[in-house]
């Protein structure tokens, strides 16, 4: 049951995407009603199919601030998102070199994109954990990381700072590949599904074959342990991590608790918006 179910979301957003698509709805209404959707259809299925029901977002004392975190990013994404729209719109067809194959096969284009997509984000986000000694980042993505529990809540949960650098890595690709603004919507539709759903609480009773090839809640919950943050950075395709050796598969779990590992993180949400802030800040002691 809880295989199906949790599949079935998939669907079921895709399903939205089309509807809205083919009713002609503006693309940033779109990736607005869609995030609400898939947000409430997740949470409903916690209620049904919870994983640990100790780990509900109505009992976690982080969930204000998760939703805090998520209401100051959520403004800064609409200015990048709204510009981005902009942008794309006065530059016309083909992106910044002009060279955007609108020739082929939707679905190659789809598939073209999301690659792309997928490697660019990547190597976002290693860079986020300090890859090539960068350590200015880490501060601000260890919020995220910040959670001892798992729920469709900590999806959302992000410094503005840190989700505004993810944010604008991730329109700046379509942008610059000139690719239709349709495709960003299915891409974006496949990223929003799978990325709140590797943290939602839910049972998922996947075959151990399936983590080679599709994110899962328990290929993602390694990469939130202490000390496994270091794996199972790709987003939504696994071969990504085989690729360059940061793989981790979940019948290897060790018993370590989940967190950033920052013993001095605030746990209040003020706090929190500051503590990346302070440490950037070379005026501060």
């Amino acid at each position: 049951m809880s295989y199906v179910a949790h599949h079935a979301t998939i669907l079921a957003s895709f399903l939205v995407t089309y509807v809205l698509l083919y009713n002609q709805i503006q693309p940033g209404f779109i990736l607005a009603y869609l995030t609400a959707f898939n947000i409430m259809l997740l949470l409903t299925l916690e209620q049904l199919l919870p994983y640990k029901k100790s780990s509900s977002p109505f009992s976690d004392q982080a969930t204000p601030s998760d939703l805090g975190h998520f209401l100051v990013s959520s403004f800064g994404r609409a200015i990048i998102g709204g510009g981005v729209l902009m942008v794309a719109t006065l530059q016309g067809e083909g992106g910044v070199f002009g060279m955007w194959p609108r020739h082929l096969p939707w679905m190659i284009q789809f598939l073209i994109v999301i690659f792309v997509w997928e490697a660019v984000v990547y190597w976002r986000h290693r860079i986020q954990h300090g890859v090539f000694g960068v350590e200015y980042f880490w501060p601000m993505h260890a919020i995220h990381h910040d959670t001892k529990v798992f729920h469709t809540f900590k999806a959302i949960r992000a410094h503005f700072l840190d989700d505004w650098f993810s944010y604008g890595f991730e329109v700046f690709i379509p942008l610059v590949l000139g690719a239709p603004v349709e495709i960003y919507v299915w891409v974006y539709t496949w990223n929003i599904s799978f990325g709140n759903l590797t943290h939602a609480n839910i049972r998922q009773d996947n075959p151990a074959w399936l983590h080679y090839f599709l994110p899962t809640i328990q290929l993602h919950q390694w990469h939130h342990k202490v000390d496994g943050m270091n794996k199972n950075l790709a987003n939504n395709f696994p071969l990504i991590d085989i690729l360059f050796g940061t793989y981790q598969h979940p019948s290897t779990y060790k018993k370590s608790e989940l967190g950033c590992g920052i013993p001095e993180m605030p746990t209040t949400f003020l706090w929190q918006l500051w503590y990346p802030v302070r440490l950037l800040n070379p005026w501060s002691t």
